[in-house]
């Protein structure tokens, strides 16, 4: 499980507003084209190649196969990534999300000759889960991204009430404090089996 990464300042500091639901708005695509660009420069996925294959299979595009050692075919990957990105119905936007983690994270091996190194999996998924998780924040969207599932937010209530002792928690001589309240998030926030008692006993 990821502990939840610290609410960007523009969350943490918004007046009262009601959440976005129901949508992804074109903003809040054009934040996650970055991450994708991001996270195929830094290797956590293997190409724009994926990308766009995936997209296409959710947007049940035509089949297209993509040259992954030419230049054209790779910016043509990126430019139909980008444009059914942008077209996607809104649920199938969070179908990708998921998808970004759950399946095309992967082990990414680069390198010449005798020496190769290796983007695992895990970290790849760390990456999109906490990036995915900030820019829902940055949006107000109606939904919070844990464990590589998007899931409705809880009562506005709670999530301020989180998100004020997660802002006070943020010092460095808190660290020991920080780590019981993150563990008792986990167990109030389990999708198979919240453990209110546990939850209340860490925080």
């Amino acid at each position: 499980m990821t502990t939840p990464p610290q609410s960007p300042f523009s969350a943490r500091n918004r007046r009262e507003k009601n959440w976005v639901e129901g949508d992804f708005p074109l903003s809040a695509r054009t934040g996650l084209l970055h991450i994708v660009n991001e996270a195929v420069n830094a290797h956590y996925l293997d190409g724009w190649h994926l990308v766009a294959m995936e997209l296409g299979r959710i947007s049940r595009s035509p089949v297209k196969n993509y040259s992954q050692s030419s230049t054209s075919g790779i910016e043509e990957a990126r430019l139909d990534s980008e444009i059914d990105l942008q077209t996607l119905d809104w649920e199938k936007v969070y179908d990708f999300c998921e998808r970004i983690h759950g399946y095309l994270a992967r082990d990414v091996t680069r390198g010449y000759n005798d020496d190769p190194w290796t983007v695992t999996k895990a970290e790849s998924q760390q990456f999109f889960a906490e990036e995915i998780q900030r820019l829902f924040e940055e949006e107000n969207l109606a939904y919070e991204f844990r464990d590589g599932i998007v899931q409705r937010r809880g009562k506005r209530h709670t999530v301020d009430q989180i998100n004020k002792a997660e802002k006070a928690l943020d010092e460095a001589r808190l660290t020991a404090a920080r780590k019981h309240f993150s563990k008792a998030l986990r167990y109030f926030r389990s999708r198979e089996k919240p453990d209110h008692e546990n939850a209340v006993k860490e925080s």
